[in-house]
């Protein structure tokens, strides 16, 4: 049974009486005169949600909500992966207006003048004239970020680079995490259609072209040179944007190289990991994950099981040592990481990968793996990633709390 918030009974009565939101908004409809159509509650929570079906297909349920402090009917209506209205009012009578409004395709400025309570932005205003106008209204925006970015001027020089191309002056252009990104249709979720994220330029970082899924594709010294390396990349077929989300989200060919060179057959089960640079300390960090963490380690020298000791006692024994090994069972034990402390400047160790015969399974455990590292010791990478039983040889270039991941490795 639902549970129903004391205010219930005095906040609205009318739901009370008719056992439902789509009930009561069915009768305030009636009572003005207005054709609400097909009216459906919510099944888990039906005194509180319902949804009016639209008769045009580009348009969604409208959705109607109640308040639990104070008296509102919350609204909202969505088209083709855009946020088209929002509003909130006391009035179900007003409600059932736009409901009806909205169910038989009325323009939003109609819709707005019908139902004052409602808010249209500029965004929904652009989709409903076609998708070069939202196009457009996108890379406005993306210029207005960049006048709020001054102090950056190789994000201001990257965008204008962008929009001087006409093959990405069609395309939906948006930021995330301060990436160029780019869509080939205006509703979410987004499709980027194989087109790659531009990265700017900063500090001693140079211009950088990504994979949607994090692959490095390549690196420039100017913009013009990226958003040229990033054109090379597009499909014949990458056209204008159009409306509507993606129903599925398409391939990204450089992943699918990275994950291909996961797979059993190129790096085989047991692949290895490398990282330069490191101290002591980083060392010692992972000493403490292993033997602290929750995960069963098992220490040895030469083959013979030892109590753990500290990072520091174990690179400071002689050459001629039995070689050491750290072992954890991770992830539920479905991978086995064995470091090699060897080298007090070298992160060396193995992870057996066995159990995830799949090669997109492989890829994203190594991710998960990175991240870890990361929070245990604060080394992000890149970690240099060699196949099983050819160590100087690596494939992949992992690295962690980074918009481009991977590097693929000739």
């Amino acid at each position: 049974m639902e549970p129903e918030f004391p205010e219930m009974a005095w906040l609205y009565p009318e739901i009370v009486r008719a056992g439902s939101l789509a009930a009561a908004l069915r009768r305030a409809a009636a009572e003005i005169g207005v054709d609400v159509g097909d009216v459906t509650a919510n099944e888990s929570n039906p005194k509180s949600y319902a949804g009016v079906a639209s008769a045009v297909p580009e348009r969604e349920a409208l959705g109607v909500s109640v308040g639990h402090v104070e008296r509102h009917f919350s609204v909202g209506g969505w088209g083709q992966g855009v946020e088209l209205l929002t509003g909130s009012t006391d009035d179900l009578a007003e409600v059932a207006r736009l409901a009806q409004a909205w169910r038989t395709g009325r323009p939003l400025v109609e819709i707005r003048r019908l139902a004052p309570f409602v808010r249209v932005n500029e965004r929904a205003l652009a989709h409903e004239r076609g998708p070069e106008h939202v196009v457009a209204y996108q890379w406005h925006q993306l210029f207005a970020d960049v006048e709020e970015q001054a102090d950056w001027p190789e994000f201001g020089d990257l965008v204008r680079a962008a929009y001087d191309e006409p093959r990405l002056r069609q395309l939906y252009a948006y930021t995330s995490h301060w990436s160029i990104q780019f869509s080939t249709c205006t509703g979410y979720p987004f499709s980027h259609g194989g087109v790659p994220h531009l990265h700017a330029a900063r500090g001693q970082l140079p211009y950088r072209v990504v994979s949607p899924r994090g692959v490095l594709v390549g690196e420039t010294t100017t913009p013009q040179d990226a958003v040229a390396l990033a054109v090379r990349c597009l499909s014949d077929e990458t056209g204008p944007a159009v409306s509507g989300a993606a129903a599925v989200a398409p391939a990204d060919p450089w992943w699918e190289e990275a994950a291909g060179r996961c797979g059993r057959d190129t790096c085989g089960d047991v692949p290895r990991f490398l990282l330069q640079g490191v101290t002591v300390a980083h060392w010692e960090a992972v000493f403490d994950w292993v033997g602290g963490g929750r995960w069963p380690w098992r220490y040895a020298e030469g083959g013979v099981e030892r109590p753990l000791p500290t990072a520091a006692a174990v690179l400071a024994r002689p050459a001629d040592a039995p070689p050491a090994t750290l072992q954890m069972s991770w992830h539920a034990a479905a991978s086995v990481l064995t470091f090699h402390p060897a080298s007090a400047t070298e992160l060396c160790f193995d992870v057996d990968l066995r159990a995830l015969p799949d090669e997109d399974h492989r890829l994203r455990r190594l991710f998960e793996l990175t991240d870890e590292l990361w929070s245990k010791t604060q080394l992000t990478g890149p970690f240099l990633v060699a196949p099983q039983g050819d160590p100087a040889r690596p494939i992949l270039a992992v690295q962690a709390l980074s918009g481009a991941r991977l590097r693929l490795l000739d």
